[in-house]
């Protein structure tokens, strides 16, 4: 059962209500609400094993260890012993997403009915932002091959596919942007697909987002999060705010969408802070709208 903000306590009522009629059944929990001291997990004895963090290469392990006295001693993962849960202390491998990505012919690839399809082409990003799980779970990025996104994007298109969203959390964090976009206009010459990313937009260039609106993107989602110094210095993400407001006007201005994320909660944060960005925010053009986004803080972070 994957664990998130929005789905935790239903979820909790029901794997207890499922063990109760069932206590043979085995329940392991992953996903971002999973963490060492999270409040709702503790004294949960019908969990046998809890993850944090990505779980491709360990699921396939505690279903093998199902049943027996084997547990991996992962710091990642917390079996249940008795009344406790007891987490490992070896490092956890970092998923390699060239090796555990599912290959392009898996017929599993495919869209959904409407047509949206994901598609993931990097793991981890070179922020640190506190409030985020990202850099406490992750400090590597892992980056799939050119060729394998592209032939992906091509596999999906064949299936069906008329929107690509990318689930990166900085698209543009891979280190060959330019050429992947680049790659992306010339598939997509006909317009049949639509891409949607998050990026920084204090990194982008007019060659980059001259690729971005050759490539059909409909919708860029830029985290601007706030533009008070003393909020960035807090929340460790430095920025760049003339660059950021470049970036923006450079894909405004080639009629690309633009989703401006501001957060209300920050350390330092003011009201004075929010009118700020806000007023900031409502002077682009029509195509750039504007996302409000309440700080929540996940446990671990």
């Amino acid at each position: 059962c994957t664990l998130f903000l929005w789905n935790i306590e239903r979820s909790l009522a029901l794997l207890h209500r499922i063990k109760k009629a069932r206590p043979a059944i085995r329940i392991a929990v992953g996903g971002p609400e999973v963490a060492r001291d999270h409040p709702l997990l503790r004294n949960r004895p019908e969990i046998e094993v809890a993850v944090t963090g990505e779980g491709e290469w360990i699921l396939p392990r505690i279903l093998a260890a199902s049943g027996t006295r084997a547990r991996d001693r992962f710091a990642n993962t917390g079996w249940r012993v008795g009344r406790r849960r007891l987490w490992g202390s070896c490092p956890s491998p970092e998923i390699d997403l060239n090796r555990s990505a599912p290959p392009p012919d898996w017929q599993a690839l495919a869209p959904q009915a409407d047509g949206l399809a994901y598609v993931e082409t990097s793991r981890g990003c070179p922020m640190r932002c506190s409030y985020c799980r990202y850099p406490h779970l992750r400090r590597r990025l892992s980056l799939l091959a050119l060729d394998a996104i592209e032939t992906r994007i091509r596999r999906l298109r064949d299936r069906g596919a008329r929107e690509i969203r990318f689930i990166d959390p900085t698209f543009n964090a891979h280190p060959r942007f330019t050429e992947l976009i680049r790659r992306l206009a010339r598939l997509n010459r006909d317009g049949q697909l639509s891409f949607c990313a998050e990026l920084r937009a204090d990194r982008l260039t007019p060659e980059q987002a001259d690729a971005l609106a050759d490539a059909h993107f409909t919708e860029i989602e830029a985290g601007v999060q706030s533009l008070a110094p003393q909020v960035l210095r807090a929340i460790r993400r430095p920025t760049d705010c003339a660059r950021l407001d470049r970036g923006i006007r450079l894909l405004a201005d080639r009629r690309i969408p633009v989703t401006l994320d501001l957060m209300i909660g920050l350390p330092h944060q003011t009201r004075a802070h929010v009118h700020e960005a806000l007023d900031w925010a409502i002077g682009f053009p029509a195509s750039v709208r504007i996302q409000c986004l309440n700080l929540l803080m996940l446990p671990g972070t």
